[in-house]
């Protein structure tokens, strides 16, 4: 009983966060207006680019246009939602400088739970925008079955690449408690993410087997889209695709939240 009131309190407490931050964000509505255009732009950009290289030369690392769609929608998903939850974690470096951990600490909540949920970022909203008819298109282009199975392994997948995508954020984010300029991190991190647009398949043996187990990001498409879609894998993966993810989403997550933690014990305060 005492757990589930826990519960509720920390729902209730995260829904209020959630209400400030849209609040929040929609105070500025022509900046929000400007990334509600802007960022849509940017990804059927991305799609369409792809689109032309596939059709100038007949396909992209075995991957034809609906495949492509699938797999650009279903990355654009996970994307959108981990840049609600997770893209404030870029920032740790300048909220130590700053002193912004001072605020947390004082209340009576945990520091982890108030930093993941006081800065909800509306803009990853505008990333979900154009990614779900890009993904709706793909699943019609490649005959997707909509199925109670395939429904539930879709809505798995979703939620286990959101979560390896937030522990890797937190990973690389958490940097910042000890390193304070964290910039060209965070621009690597960035630029690495875009990497999962283009199938994996396109990439020499190393860079593959890199992008696979020493950073996972053909997780976060690749290997799910190439499951449902029935693709062969370049690299053999013992359990299964969906068992890997979810391991690699739980083991992200938490060395992500490890070293979150021992961030804040090394945290000095701005007026220390």
């Amino acid at each position: 009983m005492r757990l589930l009131k826990q519960f509720r309190s920390a729902c209730r407490l995260a829904g209020s966060y959630i209400k400030i931050s849209f609040a929040a964000e929609l105070e500025y509505k022509a900046s929000f207006l400007v990334w509600l255009i802007a960022n849509p732009l940017q990804f059927f950009a991305g799609f369409l680019t792809l689109n032309v290289l596939i059709t100038s030369f007949g396909g992209l690392g075995g991957w034809n246009a609906g495949e492509i769609a699938f797999f650009y929608g279903l990355g654009g998903l996970s994307h959108g939602l981990g840049v609600i939850l997770f893209s404030h974690t870029w920032s740790i470096g300048y909220q130590v400088t700053e002193g912004k951990f001072d605020t947390l600490l004082l209340r009576p909540h945990d520091v982890f739970f108030q930093f993941c949920f006081s800065d909800f970022n509306l803009v990853g909203v505008t990333d979900l925008i154009p990614a779900i008819p890009v993904f709706c298109y793909g699943c019609a282009a490649v005959g997707f079955r909509w199925s109670p199975a395939s429904v539930a392994a879709l809505v798995f997948v979703i939620l286990c690449v959101t979560l390896l995508r937030g522990g890797i954020f937190t990973l690389i984010g958490s940097i910042g408690f000890f390193a304070y300029r964290t910039q060209l991190i965070v621009l690597w991190l960035i630029i690495s993410d875009k990497g999962i647009h283009y199938p994996l398949s396109i990439y020499p043996h190393a860079v593959q087997f890199l992008l696979t187990v020493v950073l996972p990001i053909g997780f976060l498409s690749f290997y799910p889209s190439s499951l449902f879609l029935g693709k062969e894998l370049p690299l053999q993966l013992p359990g299964g695709v969906l068992l890997w993810l979810a391991g690699l989403a739980l083991i992200f997550a938490l060395l992500g939240y490890a070293l979150f933690r021992a961030g804040l014990r090394h945290y000095d305060s701005a007026g220390s």
